[in-house]
């Protein structure tokens, strides 16, 4: 279909699928005249999909006639921009979907979309958007902004801002956002302050500097923190005060030390996946004993032997280890890597014995190189004398 179709007149209809077809205007049959008498007939309209089309723009006068709307789905078009000032449209909205579209403008008045709770913009390269436009959705709980090009604002008034930076502090109901892919560069202090956010996926964002005090004021809401293919050698973020934390994801990254953890986290699912890890601190590891269940670990340059508390720990604790057959270390006395299931403390007591034989033996032959020099010496010294006397 290229138009939008036509219906019978008295309908009840509430849900329209019209989506995969080549629909490429708003308009029935073309007629601009049997669009305003046709829309006043889907006033009970609950549920409207016409994704995957090649719809390039949606006016505010499409709803004029649609009061009982909740879900709307206009994902996979060619939509440019999308604006909505009138405070009587669309109020019982909760899920819009504009994904995968070409959005260059994003614009909601004051006291729209009152109720809407979900929204997905992903995959539209937003660069531009207004500071608080976020805050103007009271009740919105799941943000989807992955694949665009926004900036973070700072909670600080006295702190200059970049242009065109998005606000996320102050969503009174926001719990789930994802701005993965979106090329940040920099997380600033206080970044989500007073946003109850439950899940933070940041991941696919290389280079990305977070500052120490990034996720403050999510101590008490932050379940989830993805940090996937990030680039991070250190993380200097306090994770140890975000006392509702279970589940870290830092998978791909260049990570060498382990990030600052205590007996107070409550983390139930770490993901240390291909990293630089070469020592896991025992310490960090036993003070997340009583809480960790999983632990993603494969794809590291472990050694066995400065790990051997740690690897007891994992081969005869409940801790699950799901790609225990990729995780391995890496031992002196073997040409490949060890799984870590299969090292023991003999195989390196064993080497650790044997290193001490070789020092031995070094510190030996040193004392008799030393030793054989000083008699030298000596006899030069007396041969030396017999010829002055003489």
């Amino acid at each position: 279909m290229r138009y939008f179709p036509l219906l019978p007149k008295n309908n009840k209809l509430e849900y329209l699928d019209v989506s995969r077809n080549q629909l490429q205007t708003l308009n029935i049959s073309g007629s601009p005249e049997k669009r305003t008498v046709y829309f006043y007939h889907l006033r009970y309209l609950k549920y409207l999909d016409m994704s995957y089309n090649q719809l390039k723009s949606l006016p505010e006068s499409f709803f004029n006639c649609m009061p009982s709307l909740e879900v709307l789905n206009v994902s996979n078009n060619c939509i440019s921009s999308f604006s909505l000032t009138n405070e009587d449209l669309l109020q019982k909205m909760k899920i819009i979907n504009l994904s995968y579209n070409s959005l260059q403008s994003l614009t909601f008045g004051e006291n729209t979309l009152q109720s809407l709770e979900e929204l997905f913009l992903q995959g539209n390269d937003l660069t531009t958007l207004d500071h608080h436009i976020f805050q103007r959705l009271p009740s919105i709980k799941h943000l989807q902004l992955q694949q665009n090009n926004l900036k973070i604002c700072t909670s600080d008034q006295n702190h200059r801002d970049p242009p065109d930076c998005v606000s996320f502090t102050s969503i009174p109901n926001l719990q789930f956002l994802n701005l993965s892919e979106n090329n940040l560069w920099t997380l600033p202090a206080n970044a989500f302050a007073n946003s109850p956010l439950k899940l933070l996926d940041l991941s696919l964002n290389p280079g990305l500097d977070m500052d120490k005090h990034s996720l403050s004021g999510l101590e008490h809401s932050l379940v989830h923190l993805l940090l996937r293919e990030n680039n991070i050698s250190s993380l200097n973020t306090a994770l140890s005060s975000l006392k509702s934390l279970k589940n870290i994801d830092l998978f791909t990254n260049r990570l060498n030390t382990l990030p600052m953890l205590n007996k107070e986290s409550s983390i139930e699912s770490l993901n240390l996946q291909n990293n630089n890890l070469v020592t896991l601190e025992y310490s960090t590891m036993l003070a997340l004993e009583h809480s960790l269940k999983t632990l993603y670990m494969g794809s590291n340059p472990l050694s066995c032997c400065s790990n051997l508390d740690f690897l007891n720990m994992v081969q005869h604790s409940a801790l699950v280890v799901p790609d225990i057959e990729i995780a391995t270390c890496i031992h002196d006395e073997y040409s490949e890597p060890v799984n870590i299931e299969k090292v023991t403390q003999e195989m390196c007591h064993r080497a650790g014995v044997q290193n001490y034989i070789v020092f031995i033996l070094i510190v030996i032959l040193v004392m008799i190189v030393l030793g054989l020099l000083v008699k030298c010496c000596h006899l030069r010294k007396r041969k030396h004398n017999r010829s002055f006397s003489a």
